[in-house]
């Protein structure tokens, strides 16, 4: 089997044996110390890429793949059957015969119970990662602080059908601890799902929480609001992984349509609402600022009708601060000073950011 990841700097693929010599005690019964979560849905054209990746991964501790196939209607749950034929020892997998997130059922409630590492991290089975030591630096620098849960570190993004590149989630230019704050309000951008790694105990919560949400499409948003609580997160600022944006069928090509981001954003603010509950309210000023930002968004946006701005402005915009509510107000009343707050916000931003730009 040849890699997929020719470009994107990996190594050609390995063997199952091979992978495993430098594990200490390696057995295909022993627990791994990290399950590698990937849930995938007609991604025939990079489930290959996605795997190659993890397992090009060169660590001194043993590590698992999981794999969750949401019944593929193209060749995607093939390219999983002949992954698994050749690393039955390292590879493991649901592949549904019936679509289970329509019936109200994410992967991660099919797939988490499945996990036996310390450890899980993510990878989405479009999207790949570039470093072959991405495992062996996120996993020594969680060990030498006990106090965080989560790792995370900035990703290529790659905007399908553009051929436009950015970095995401770059939140400075040396390894440091990002605080829970920064995480919830996304304050330097969005954490990609590609590159976390987070304590098992973070994940089953994380179940815990999702019992009776209406939106299970956002589960990392909140994982990683969990993940971050306890001591913040452990950042590395090299880009170790690729994300493909507004790929066909995916969560992020789904909301482009204006009337399920109004959905969409509905369903965060109430879901925000609950975690800080969940949180004993130890967050709450940041999580204003986060529902701040998704209402603006919806305010500024010109394919939005202005009594459909209004509505949503006026059932949503109640626990803003006052300067929120006045600035909320103007927007609302005087729709032409979008272009100007906007320029404004993209000055501050480039002052602000640790990279001189910040996404969207």
């Amino acid at each position: 089997m040849k890699s997929s990841l020719k470009g994107l700097g990996m190594k050609p693929m390995v063997s199952e044996e091979e992978i495993m010599a430098t594990w200490p005690m390696a057995t295909s019964e022993g627990s791994p110390l990290v399950t590698i979560f990937c849930a995938t849905y007609n991604h025939e054209q990079y489930i290959a890429s996605a795997l190659d990746g993890m397992l090009a991964q060169k660590t001194s501790f043993p590590f698992e793949v999981v794999v969750n196939d949401d019944a593929s209607d193209d060749g995607t749950a093939d390219i999983i059957r002949g992954y698994l034929n050749g690393y039955p020892n390292l590879i493991q997998a649901n592949l549904h015969l019936e679509n289970q997130l329509r019936q109200g059922i994410s992967p991660e409630e099919h797939t988490f119970p499945m996990c036996r590492g310390r450890y899980i991290a993510f990878c989405e089975g479009d999207d790949a990662w570039k470093s072959p030591d991405k495992l062996q630096r996120q996993i020594e620098m969680l060990e030498a602080n006990p106090e965080c849960d989560m790792a995370f570190h900035p990703a290529e993004k790659h905007y399908f059908g553009l051929g436009r590149q950015s970095i995401t989630g770059y939140y400075g230019n040396s390894p440091r601890v990002v605080s829970a704050e920064e995480i919830i309000e996304k304050r330097y951008g969005s954490i990609p799902t590609q590159s976390v790694i987070v304590r098992s105990r973070v994940a089953f919560e994380l179940l815990r929480f999702m019992k009776g949400q209406e939106d299970k499409m956002v589960a990392d948003v909140y994982r990683n609001m969990l993940a971050s609580q306890r001591g913040g997160a452990c950042y590395l600022p090299e880009v170790m992984s690729l994300y493909r944006f507004r790929v066909p069928g995916s969560w992020s090509s789904s909301v482009n349509d204006i009337n399920k981001k109004l959905v969409h954003y509905r369903r965060r603010i109430i879901s925000n609402r609950r975690m800080d509950a969940w949180l004993k309210y130890r967050f709450t000023r940041s999580f204003d600022i986060a529902n701040w930002h998704m209402i603006l968004k919806i305010l500024k946006s010109p394919e939005i009708s202005d009594k459909e701005r209004r509505d949503f402005y006026f059932s949503y915009g109640d626990k803003l601060g006052f300067p929120d509510r006045l600035l909320a107000r103007l927007l609302l009343a005087w729709p032409e000073s979008i272009d100007h707050y906007r320029g404004v916000r993209e000055w501050i931003r480039r002052k602000t950011s640790p990279m001189g730009q910040a996404e969207t």
